[in-house]
């Protein structure tokens, strides 16, 4: 009995072992995934992947559990493991049941595939739009997202923006806003963030075009829709063009 006992104590530990390296290679594999998640099948290997770390998950609780309850037994060649490395084994686990909640757990439930690269093309979007050299790229995403999402006041609304203050493209602009603006007419519940949205845009389009009264009343009114994102905008707004 004893033989037994030591023996699966040490196969949990060696198993254990093994499974750590595993959910960590697959937590750099998913990273390398999810940068070309666009590509054929990759959200088909996504998913695979998200599968096996949660199995490979499974079995470490497993393994920890039979390793601290080897606590209570003396065998000779299994060495018991300090009360440093027990806390230790559970923040680890703890880390690896937080990345699958927050990374995996998504692909798993969600099987709205459209959903899933329109949101990852309006992140790859967000990520471009801080890096002014990375512009055009983030206009792309854009344009992507739009091919899932056609009817986003969002989406219209930033290609406007885009092509009125980095491409110099004023009509193109007037075009977008427009077809922003009948979706939103159109739409039977309009959300408050997509009219403040489209109402931040067409004030910084006006801003833009020299139009400072106009402009500027439209950022208020974004403003009062949504204060959280717009105050800090409207402000500063203000201050720069009432000098």
């Amino acid at each position: 009995m004893n033989r037994c006992l030591e023996l699966i104590l040490i196969l949990s530990k060696i198993l254990s072992g093994i499974t750590v390296y595993v959910l960590v290679g697959s937590m750099f594999a998913g990273w390398l995934i999810y940068d070309r998640l666009d590509k054929p099948n990759f959200l088909k290997r996504m998913r695979i992947l998200c599968k096996t770390f949660r199995l490979c998950l499974a079995f470490l609780i497993i393994f920890r559990v039979i390793q601290v309850g080897g606590l209570f037994f003396e065998t000779h060649y299994y060495t018991q493991p300090s009360a440093f490395k027990i806390i230790f084994n559970c923040v680890f686990v703890i880390f690896f049941v937080w990345f699958y909640l927050k990374y995996c757990w998504y692909y798993l439930k969600n099987r709205d595939d459209n959903g899933i690269i329109f949101g990852w093309y309006m992140k790859k979007y967000v990520a471009m739009k801080k890096n002014k050299n990375s512009i055009k790229q983030a206009y792309e995403y854009l344009n992507k997202a739009l091919e899932y999402n056609s009817d986003s006041v969002f989406i219209w609304s930033m290609r406007a923006l885009f092509n009125q203050c980095f491409f110099d493209k004023p009509d193109l602009a007037d075009e977008y806003l427009i077809k922003a603006q009948q979706i939103l007419d159109n739409s039977e519940l309009p959300s408050q963030k997509d009219k403040a949205t489209l109402e931040s845009v067409k004030g910084e389009i006006l801003l833009h075009r020299d139009n400072i009264e106009e402009g500027l009343e439209h950022l208020k009114n974004a403003c009062d829709l949504d204060t959280s994102s717009y105050k800090e905008k409207y402000e500063k707004a203000f201050k720069e063009y009432r000098k």
